[in-house]
């Protein structure tokens, strides 16, 4: 009895459906649709999630923007399909199920996937540990956020600029890319609540000693044992839009676990890890700056430490590059070739945030020289 949806829970209902099927009339089958992606950037894949009720193996047709699709032989429950986007916005809609029991069983929901025209990068992200309460984890390559423990909670941070953001985007995510999970004992499956809280405040390092109270609780996504690498998204459109409104040039977000004792500690890439999967904030429509469109995958920002050089490759055409401190002092400014580096000879060692744009590109990210 450990919460939602987890593995003793689900192995528990599975058995006593069966058996309470030999001994009564059987439930009938019926699917409940979701989303997994809300948004995702072009040319990636969008994902939807299905939970059957009834006895398995379960069949599923299903419309992708009206193109039928159909799955036999389902025994997974929550069950996550994959879809290829076929528009700015795509439809997922359940038409029918069946098991050996339903000919015809009952289907509700739909998904909708969008695909983001402007992808945010996290200027600032880190995480901190109850156990090690003034360790700062600023430059760590991952995030980690763990359950309500008396020594060893974790919670992660994150900080993402709002230029350029339309505050009348039709959605707006933070998604961070979910690469593992450790159990302190034995691996069990379980479901994890992690709650998403805001600020605008600004932050350039934190521990467990000094890390805020001041957070808006946004929402909740349940994270699953079988959401193993792949994006996890947090819809934070109605509280970011808000805030944009309001004139905040910074939203700082919180990743905890809810009030459950789930065990599992989830690892997250942060946004010095090397692969390239990092934390971004999506939005569905242009940047106000009129571009068309974000391409952050085909973008690489290197640094020369020794030499104070930042060397950017990826840019479509010429670029105006803006380097500023954390507090917002521009130390470079002025455009740039594909490949060509930028010298930065009197700045101190320390936090930059670096903002590329031309006519088809944004893109803005942290770097440490």
């Amino acid at each position: 009895m450990r919460g939602k949806e987890q593995y003793i829970q689900q192995k528990i209902a599975s058995i006593c459906m069966e058996k309470l099927t030999e001994l009564f009339t059987p439930v009938p089958a019926s699917v409940e649709l979701g989303e997994k992606s809300k948004v995702i950037v072009p040319g990636e894949q969008g994902y939807f999630v299905c939970r059957f009720t009834g006895v398995p193996p379960w069949s599923l047709t299903y419309t992708v923007d009206g193109e039928e699709h159909r799955l036999d032989s389902i025994t997974t429950n929550p069950l996550i399909v994959e879809v290829t986007p076929t528009a700015d916005e795509t439809t997922v809609l359940p038409v029918a199920v069946s098991n050996r029991y339903t000919e015809s069983g009952a289907v509700t929901g739909e998904a909708h996937i969008y695909t983001g025209r402007q992808s945010v990068s996290s200027i600032f992200d880190t995480y901190v540990h109850q156990a090690n309460q003034t360790t700062a984890y600023t430059d760590a390559d991952h995030l980690e956020v763990k359950g309500n423990t008396d020594t060893h909670t974790r919670e992660a941070y994150l900080s993402f600029a709002t230029t350029g953001i339309d505050p009348r985007a039709e959605r707006m995510v933070v998604r961070a890319y979910y690469y593992d999970c450790i159990y302190p004992s034995w691996p069990r499956k379980e479901t994890h609540p992690v709650e998403i809280w805001g600020n605008t405040e600004s932050y350039t390092t934190m521990t467990w000693n000094t890390k805020p109270d001041l957070f808006t609780r946004i929402g909740e996504t349940l994270v699953r044992a079988d959401e193993l690498n792949s994006y996890i998204e947090w819809d934070v459109t109605d509280w970011a839009k808000a805030q944009i409104e309001a004139g905040a040039s910074l939203l700082t977000f919180k990743l905890c676990i809810g009030e459950t004792d789930a065990t599992g500690l989830l690892y997250f890439y942060s946004s010095e890890s090397e692969d390239s999967h990092k934390p971004q904030l999506l939005i569905t429509t242009d940047p106000t700056t009129g571009l068309t469109d974000t391409a952050t995958d085909t973008i690489t920002v290197r640094t020369r430490r020794a030499d104070r050089e930042i060397i950017v490759t990826g840019i479509d055409d010429t670029c105006l590059a803006t380097c500023y401190t954390l507090c917002g002092q521009v130390v470079f400014a002025g455009p740039i070739a594909d490949a060509e580096p930028i010298a930065l000879p009197h700045t101190a060692a320390g936090v930059y945030l670096l903002d590329l744009q031309n006519e088809t590109q944004h893109y803005t990210c942290k770097i440490i020289l």
